[in-house]
């Protein structure tokens, strides 16, 4: 009995699973780079959105608690007020805007509320008591990267505004008063979002 030895000749090889390994290797990378990448930026949008509703309502509260200030004064305020005094701080129209003008370089293409930084405000809430800060617990611990309170100031809007809504029998009401109403709201690092409201509030003062 004879064995016979069938010798192989060797197969050259060419690597091509190697090659379509690596090609499917650099697609799974790059399609987990793009999913990381686009994590990241939902997360930044998502902390702006965050970022500019805390702020937002920071500035509709100061608003609102700039009208009740008004509401609760039982006379008339009187224009260079200061919150030393019982009544409200009051600007007269225009005198906030050249208050910031000879504090800074101001562009007249702008109102004034773009125009005076963060610092000019903080200075009218601190230095001169012509601004208030509006303290929202709440609001700082939402804010905890920036200590900062929103601010607001009020100024009276041009003169009387005579009612002609008149009972028979009765006296004439006394006439309103407009008063317009700043509010800056700043939250995140340096300010990342800063949001500014008006609003314009009448109120019928008896005195």
């Amino acid at each position: 009995m004879s064995i016979h030895t069938i010798a192989r000749i060797p197969v050259r090889q060419r690597g091509a699973v190697l090659i379509i390994g690596l090609i499917f290797l650099v697609v799974i990378t790059l399609i987990g780079i793009t999913a990381m990448q686009r994590t990241t930026l939902d997360t930044k949008i998502t902390g702006n959105y965050r970022s500019y509703t805390i702020a937002f309502e920071g500035g509709e509260g100061a608003l609102s608690n700039g009208e009740n200030r008004l509401c609760m004064s039982t006379t008339r305020p009187i224009i260079g007020n200061t919150q030393n005094t019982t009544s409200p701080a009051i600007w007269s129209l225009g005198s906030a805007y050249n208050d910031c003008k000879g504090a800074i370089p101001v562009d007249p293409d702008n109102p004034w509320w773009f125009s005076c930084g963060f610092n000019w405000w903080q200075g009218q809430v601190v230095n001169t008591g012509r601004a208030y800060e509006f303290s929202d617990p709440l609001f700082s611990l939402e804010n905890n990267q920036n200590p900062s309170q929103p601010m607001y100031l009020i100024e009276q809007q041009g003169g009387q505004v005579k009612d002609d809504t008149l009972v028979h029998g009765y006296p004439p009401p006394p006439p309103k008063f407009l008063y317009r109403i700043t509010a800056r709201s700043s939250t995140g690092q340096n300010s990342q979002s800063d949001v500014m409201l008006q609003s314009v509030f009448a109120w019928r003062y008896k005195q």
